[in-house]
């Protein structure tokens, strides 16, 4: 590689950590949620890495796969697909 080039990592990278409670079903639950940054090509032209942001959320003592974004999601975001799932995740069995 010559010194002019720059090394991209095509890895996910955890961008953001988010940690609250959520009320729901007459119980606090404890919520945890990353958010990862995953690319899937590179720009050589800028050198601009493009990808999705995938999230996660621990809740019920299992990690969840959540939700894929096409720019970083906001904490208030997050937070408010987070809470419209618990129904959906005590439907399932997940929580």
């Amino acid at each position: 590689m010559s010194p002019n080039q720059r090394n991209f990592s095509m890895q996910a990278e955890q961008v953001a950590e988010y940690e609250w409670e959520e009320q729901f079903d007459a119980r606090a639950w404890p919520i945890k949620a990353h958010v990862f940054f995953v690319p899937f090509s590179l720009d050589l032209n800028s050198l601009q890495r493009r990808g999705k942001y995938n999230t996660s959320v621990f809740i019920g003592g299992d990690w969840q796969p959540f939700y894929q974004w096409e720019y970083e999601p906001s904490e208030v975001e997050l937070k408010a697909r987070v809470k419209a799932e618990l129904a959906t995740w005590k439907a399932i069995g997940s929580i």
